[in-house]
């Protein structure tokens, strides 16, 4: 929170109490700043450090995204639509990973078995495959390489989530305790040059993303990608099976191209 707005609070609780502010503006700023505001940077690495402790996990997500389009008019003005999806996602460090996302433009389904990534469009009847033995992180550079997708939300099973994001923040602020997914979290803004992030992150023992909020400010009518995290697992079931692709009798196989999929950031 800035110091002004940070004194500004103070004033309205010492009036609303009944006395002055005795101290300079700024000079209580200071002080009450170090008590009030968690360290940005500890949050981060304490979020990071504890999904790249799990073995296994999975999540549901419930997402909501703005497409930008032309209207349909004589000025041919832009509109700002929303849609919402789905996502499911399961992951068995360090090289099995499955995610489905259903949406209202699209659905998509995702496989790696350790050796092969898989990435099937089921109404569309198609999919395309990439040999990526190794790991889950070598899979997901190679399909986002590739193909320039990366399945949602994908950024948390890398093994370090915070190296990914750190070097690329150039302001952070924390904005309070608030709730997001029915539980108390740390509220944090991170600013970077093209877009800004909001995540909540849970308060107490464990430190878990709840909610996401992505703002492309660069991008005319400042879109925006909301995830809000509303079951995390930390023993699910993950037999083998759940990450083999075995593909629809009517399905394609075609080959794997650049392509721009609504809501899979």
């Amino acid at each position: 929170m800035r110091p002004a707005l940070l004194y500004l609070l103070t004033v309205i609780l010492a009036v609303g109490a009944g006395c002055a502010p005795q101290a300079d503006a700024q000079e209580q700023a200071d002080e009450a700043e170090p008590e009030i505001l968690p360290d940005i940077d500890k949050l981060l690495r304490r979020t990071s450090e504890y999904l790249k402790a799990a073995k296994k996990f999975s999540f549901r997500a419930e997402i909501a995204y703005d497409e930008m389009e032309v209207a349909d008019d004589e000025e041919g003005s832009d509109l700002k639509l929303q849609y919402g999806a789905k996502v499911e996602l399961t992951v068995r460090k360090p090289d099995r990973m499955r995610v489905t996302f259903k949406g209202d433009q699209l659905d998509r389904e995702f496989w790696y078995d350790g050796k092969t990534a898989t990435l099937l469009a089921p109404h569309a009847k198609f999919y395309g495959r990439l040999a990526v033995p190794g790991s889950i992180d070598r899979a997901l550079d190679a399909i986002q390489e590739k193909t320039g997708y990366a399945p949602p939300l994908s950024d948390l099973v890398y093994p370090d989530p915070y190296a990914l994001l750190a070097p690329r923040i150039e302001d952070a602020y924390y904005v309070g305790l608030h709730t997001a997914a029915g539980v108390l979290c740390h509220h944090l803004l991170l600013v970077q040059e093209t877009v800004d992030w909001q995540i909540w992150i849970q308060t107490g023992e464990q430190p878990l993303p709840r909610k996401l909020v992505i703002t492309y400010k660069q991008v005319p009518g400042s879109p925006q990608y909301a995830a809000v995290f509303t079951k995390w697992d930390f023993a699910p079931a993950v037999p083998d099976s759940l990450f083999v692709f075995e593909a629809p009798p009517d399905a394609v196989q075609v080959e794997m191209v650049a392509t721009r999929i609504p809501g899979a950031r």
